[in-house]
């Protein structure tokens, strides 16, 4: 396992590699650093200050797209430089640490400033981005943004009754945010597996510590429809787990992109949906706090 310092080593070699693809974007690249750092409140890992648009516009215009994926590149290694000297990652449970710290490893080996997912809106790169600047932890399965909250809208679908008991239910765990968000990561699908998720899990329950304001974990897919257990039942744990140790699931309905995302994988479930004997429907998951410190002590 490579330290911090070790670590930092790898990170900086790379950085000096890429260098030479970065044109004249160098003192662009603490401003934007500094721009997200000072960014106030609760903001998904997807937002980036408007200061931080206005740098990147700049560079793809006067100095090309090559160039601007070399920054987008340096940017990642340069968020790791200084995540790892900083405090909070010391203060991290040793499990979150260590998962950090090898995505860290993995992605300063790889990363060549050329990929096609360097583009500030991209999701790859946002993720990316993330991981290297603490805003989102490497957990396993899942990535752990903890600066989210639990869409208000999902308490009113259903009937009169469950609106209530759904509101029930969030007045008392505390509201709806802070709320760790799990995000799946096309650069962690190795990690797609029970064990993974067990470690997901897991972690969340340690991170309580580090944020105690925070009222549990929260996650939204098609892959939480009580049916895709009938259909996929090789995916069942990725509900039975967690409503056996407290969480529940709440509809949230249909939509192009949870129809696409549930039909990519399986030619089984695109089967019975174009027989239509299937229709994907997100859900939400959302586990409180004290029950998934219990599963996760009972797990141990």
């Amino acid at each position: 396992m490579l330290t911090p310092s070790n670590l930092t080593e790898i990170v900086e070699e790379r950085t000096t590699a890429l260098q030479p693809l970065t044109g004249s974007t160098y003192p662009a690249l603490n401003s934007f650093l500094d721009a997200v750092a000072s960014a106030k409140g609760l903001a998904d890992y997807k937002h980036f200050p408007p200061a931080c648009h206005a740098i990147w516009k700049s560079i793809v215009v006067e100095q090309g797209a090559d160039v601007a994926r070399a920054y987008l590149a340096t940017l990642i290694l340069m968020g790791m430089q200084r995540t790892l000297r900083d405090p909070r990652l010391a203060a991290l449970p040793d499990r979150v640490r260590e998962g950090q710290i090898k995505h860290f490893e993995w992605m300063s080996t790889r990363l060549t400033g050329t990929e096609d997912w360097l583009e500030l809106d991209h999701d790859t790169f946002q993720k990316e981005f993330g991981l290297a600047t603490l805003r989102l932890y490497a957990c396993g399965a899942q990535l752990v943004d903890y600066q989210c909250g639990v869409p208000r809208s999902i308490v009113l679908t259903g009937g009169s009754a469950q609106v209530l008991s759904r509101i029930a239910y969030f007045v008392r765990v505390g509201g709806f945010k802070p709320f760790f968000q799990i995000h799946t990561h096309v650069h962690r699908l190795d990690h797609f597996n029970e064990a993974g998720w067990n470690e997901c899990y897991q972690c969340c329950a340690e991170l309580y510590s580090v944020h105690p304001e925070v009222l549990g974990m929260y996650g939204g897919s098609w892959f939480y429809d009580p049916k895709v257990k009938e259909i996929s039942r090789r995916l069942k744990y990725l509900q039975d787990i967690p409503v056996a140790g407290g969480a529940r699931l709440f509809r949230a309905g249909p939509s192009e992109d949870c129809t696409n995302d549930a039909l990519s994988t399986s030619p089984t479930r695109k089967d019975l949906f174009n027989k239509g004997l299937y229709q994907p429907c997100s859900y939400a998951l959302v586990w409180d706090r004290a029950s998934q410190r219990r599963w996760a002590s009972a797990a141990a």
